[in-house]
């Protein structure tokens, strides 16, 4: 009787684990929303029809393969300097596509060099990120060449990249940069036409996965975001691949891709936008956009819109303090699980451990000492009933 009571209690139980572990990953873990697949063509045709639709549109053909020294070497660039991050802006296209990350190396060899994130187009790693305007439906080239107002960004200088079109539109970039992994875009059209003008300012993301980390079911590696204040990353480069496109419903905090690592994320300022989502381009390109609504600019008049780029690694204290400053879940960009409720004291506690005796490997044994001493009493409950079952077993036995 006993024996079947216990039965249909594990059978109860079981059934309620399983409904209840499906009903709470619902609810802390919600799937956000998605749109139907976008499908792109990377044909010049297909692609100016986009854009004169108000899309960025797709690539109209594939750069030319260049090394990273050659693509380096042009003297059309703006140096970066900050105590994190060095590199560089390109002023053909006002790309960001030079970052080296001053904190990290590539190996554990003495002379390895800093981890690289960004690099130019056409170069095996490419990995850039890119700012720029639509104007009556048209992309403004991504050939053109930008004025700079100073040599070097740092967190003290910011700069600013100018330049006109035949229309008689000005067009400005101002670069600014804080000591972490944060850069902010603030763009800016002045229509000095005759004419009003529709501008839309865009940014986008775009990469190549040769040289992403491979994607995990404990750590993603590939598209990532928040839309509409839920987590977005269902899918990997090949799946994405796949489907051609997506574009996620509901408002974007932030998007870009992640690695194990690291993290290349643009993250919408203030107004509304018209076109926010990710795309596969072929040849294992990848690209995110973030194009914003249409602005009717009338002439002799301006419109401004800001921007931020994250960067670089994925250190949980930096990306907390963005997230704490109002970019929502920006600290999920970090592949936590289902245990981050412990997981994250038990970081704070290792950080906390290695600050004060400045060693990591001594503070992993002094965390291994603390959580051994928490468990004590459980465990010792354990050898007690163990040592109880054992005074007992010869009486069983007779």
């Amino acid at each position: 009787m006993d024996n079947q009571r216990n039965l249909l209690l594990a059978v109860v139980l079981s059934g309620l684990l399983i409904l209840g572990w499906d009903v709470g990953m619902r609810y802390f873990y919600p799937e956000a929303a998605q749109t139907a697949s976008v499908t792109d063509s990377g044909s010049p045709a297909q692609a100016g029809a986009a854009a004169a639709t108000g899309d960025i549109g797709a690539d109209a053909k594939l750069a030319q393969k260049v090394t990273l020294q050659g693509a380096l070497a042009s003297p059309d660039r703006v140096m970066i300097d900050t105590p994190r991050v060095a590199g560089s802006i390109n002023l053909v296209g006002a790309r960001i596509d030079d970052i080296v990350l001053k904190d990290y190396r590539e190996t554990l060899k003495k002379d390895s060099g800093p981890v690289r994130l960004f690099a130019p187009e056409g170069t095996p790693g490419q990995y850039f990120a890119e700012f720029g305007f639509v104007t009556g439906g048209l992309r403004q080239p991504s050939t053109a060449l930008w004025q700079a107002d100073g040599a070097k960004l740092t967190p003290e200088t910011p700069v600013t990249l100018i330049r006109t079109d035949a229309a008689g539109v000005t067009y400005t970039i101002r670069f600014a940069i804080d000591a972490d992994y944060m850069i902010t875009a603030d763009q800016t059209a002045t229509n000095a036409s005759a004419a009003a003008a529709i501008i839309q300012p865009f940014a986008l993301i775009k990469r190549t996965s040769t040289n992403a980390t491979p994607d995990q079911f404990v750590a993603h590696s590939g598209p990532v975001g928040v839309f509409g204040g839920t987590l977005w990353d269902p899918h990997s480069y090949a799946e994405l691949a796949e489907l051609g496109g997506e574009k996620p419903e509901g408002a974007a905090s932030w998007l870009g891709f992640t690695d194990q690592y690291w993290l290349g994320a643009l993250v919408p300022g203030k107004g509304e936008t018209d076109s926010v989502g990710f795309r596969a381009l072929g040849g294992e390109l990848f690209r995110s956009d973030l194009l914003y609504a249409a602005k009717t600019v009338p002439a002799g008049g301006k419109l401004t819109q800001s921007t931020r780029l994250y960067a670089g690694a994925k250190d949980s204290l930096i990306l907390d303090k963005y997230q704490d400053s109002g970019i929502t879940y920006f600290g999920k960009a970090i592949s936590w699980g289902w245990f981050e409720i412990f997981e994250k004291p038990i970081l704070w506690l290792l950080r906390t451990l290695n600050g004060l005796v400045g060693n990591f490997g001594v503070a992993i044994i002094l965390l291994t000492v603390i959580i051994r001493g928490l468990m004590f009493p459980i465990a010792q409950k354990g050898f007690a009933s163990m040592a109880g079952m054992k005074a007992v077993q010869p009486k069983m036995k007779e």
